[in-house]
């Protein structure tokens, strides 16, 4: 299974580099270097990837996708993104106009399978996403109501990390680890039902003191040499 994600990250990624003009031949690329002209789209990828759901209207009907991404250079990330939606624009038709908000700028990258090179088929929605660069976090979305929350929470230092229940909950886990997963009950319940099919809904309803009674999960997924360590930690409130 690892040897097939790995054949799909780069046969995704070739088929990417050859729509953007910049997949060469052997010979090729080696002039290009000679003249200070090869291109890597990729290097300004991080180690860290978190994804997320932020309901975008009251009912929680209406669900955005987050796709956050940590970069190892400000700059180069903000430089490659560019070309590429440099690239992409003068091959397609359709336009998309850019905009400033609250003195970040927001931008446009509609490239089909950019996501998929990253997450498989998980977050097919950001065929036409939208991206802002807040400090060393690429922050992408497929909605723009989600991408200015993002930008007013960042603006108003309301990260999650500045959550006294967060900080509570993640000291019961390692700083570092291949996989996370971050659960508060309390804001996602009353969305749950509309995220859900109607029977399972009608269940989460009939059950929700049994359900909100956990307030706050993790899980960590650590690589211990060949085995996958896990730990998952549940906070009980007694309803």
């Amino acid at each position: 299974a690892e040897n097939e994600g790995y054949q799909e990250f780069e046969s995704t990624k070739n088929k990417i580099g050859n729509y953007l003009g910049v997949n060469k031949k052997e010979k090729k690329k080696k002039r290009a270097e000679k003249k200070g002209k090869d291109k890597d789209y990729w290097d300004w990828l991080g180690q860290e990837i978190a994804l997320a759901t932020l309901p975008v209207n009251e009912t929680g009907s209406k669900q955005a996708y987050l796709a956050i991404i940590h970069t190892n250079d400000y700059e180069n990330a903000y430089h490659d993104l560019g070309e590429i939606a440099k690239k992409v624009r003068r091959r397609t038709p359709v336009k998309f106009k850019d905009y400033e908000y609250r003195g970040k700028e927001v931008k446009f990258l509609a490239l089909k399978g950019f996501f998929k090179l990253f997450l498989g088929k998980l977050f097919k929605q950001f065929d036409k996403p939208k991206y802002v660069i807040l400090d060393e976090y690429v922050v992408f979305s497929n909605d723009t109501t989600a991408i200015n929350r993002v930008i007013d929470a960042d603006i108003k230092d309301e990260a999650l990390y500045g959550q006294e229940d967060y900080r509570r909950l993640t000291k019961e886990f390692d700083d570092e680890s291949n996989f996370f997963i971050y659960v508060n009950m309390k804001e996602l319940y009353p969305f749950l039902p509309s995220m859900l099919d109607d029977e399972t809904a009608r269940d989460i309803r009939k059950n929700k003191q049994f359900i909100t009674c956990f307030p706050y999960i993790g899980l960590q997924l650590s690589n211990d040499n060949e085995l996958f360590e896990t730990e998952l930690y549940l906070e009980f409130q007694k309803p």
